[in-house]
């Protein structure tokens, strides 16, 4: 580029100011014979202000203006008037403090799974289960329900214990495979949905997050549950036993019957713990869902017919693992 440069345009208003003050203080201008000389007390200052670049600026075309006329005395050099940062590369100043919504701290971001709140660590799990669903994996998944205690109140019941127990439940593991790319919505809790979590904040009790490797394992917590159904947080999570289960499918295989109003399920320590890469692709799921049945009065016959209060405890446990994406 020829010329001077466009940048100069405000120090050059700046200098314009001073030339006007010594060259030609108090003439008239419609005069233009040359004035009569003045003194240095005479004359009229006029301080300009402008940072180091400014000034380096005017002094490379015009170093004429370095002194005034009054013994040599620097006039115009800033009094330390320029920022600090106009001494350190122009970007420092306009790069933001922090690009990835950490602290204004000057460094990026540091927000991770092990910092969120709980409102946060719960939509991250939500996010990441959902992902078994909606993107397909491969995977492996393994099912175990086991009856781990029986109670009836009639101590002539209690050899039924074993009999009620093996018509109730198989307790052999179940493993199914899924291959990759197959709707899996029938397969995994909750049977049907299009989702495996929908839960909020407020529907559990805890929930806690750990380093796994380069990713994380965390677990939720479910409070304890009477007679959940399918609109309940438990419905939003979990397959589960319900008070139709129970009516229409278990007290008939263990030879029972029951009125709907005697019939009692009580969940506590329910649990689902997912295991994510760094990503936040799944790696492992788990689920434990135990519940106490209660029937009261139950009508139990097995060639004779018992008459019974009955506690069935049972847990499931339901694992996906050797995920592929």
């Amino acid at each position: 580029m020829t010329g001077k440069p466009l940048r100069l345009a405000a120090c050059l208003a700046c200098g314009a100011v001073t030339l006007t003050a010594l060259t030609a203080c108090g003439r008239d201008l419609g005069d233009l014979t040359e004035p009569a000389p003045q003194s240095a007390t005479d004359r009229e200052t006029i301080i300009v202000t402008m940072d180091a670049e400014q000034y380096s600026l005017l002094m490379q075309y015009y170093p004429e203006l370095a002194t005034s006329a009054a013994g040599g005395t620097d006039q115009t050099t800033p009094q330390n008037t320029a920022p600090v940062s106009q001494n350190q590369p122009e970007s420092s100043a306009t790069v933001p403090a922090a690009t990835n919504g950490g602290s204004q701290s000057g460094t990026a971001s540091t927000a991770t799974p092990l910092t969120y709140s709980k409102e946060e660590l719960v939509t991250y799990f939500n996010n990441c289960a959902n992902k078994i669903k909606t993107n397909m994996p491969a995977f492996t998944k393994e099912e175990q329900t086991k009856v781990t205690d029986i109670q009836l109140s009639n101590s002539l019941a209690n050899s039924l214990v074993s009999v009620v127990k093996d018509a109730l439940l198989s307790e052999d593991l179940i493993s199914t495979p899924v291959t990759k790319g197959a709707n899996c919505n029938a397969i995994v809790s909750p049977e049907g949905q299009s989702y495996v979590s929908t839960i909020t904040a407020a529907d559990i009790s805890n929930i806690t997050v750990q380093q796994a490797g380069s990713g994380y394992t965390m677990t939720v917590t479910m409070p304890q549950a009477t007679n959940p159904d399918d609109s309940s947080a438990y419905g939003r999570i979990f397959q589960f036993v319900s008070v139709d289960d129970v009516l229409n499918e278990y007290a008939p295989e263990v030879g029972a019957t029951v009125a709907r109003e005697n019939i009692t399920i009580n969940y506590s320590g329910c649990t689902a713990t997912l295991t994510v890469d760094a990503n936040g692709n799944p790696t492992n799921y788990q689920t434990y869902v135990t519940c106490v049945i209660t029937l009261k009065d139950a009508s139990i016959k097995k060639g004779i017919t018992i008459n019974s209060d009955v506690d069935i405890t049972l847990a499931t446990t339901t694992q996906l693992k050797d995920f592929t994406w």
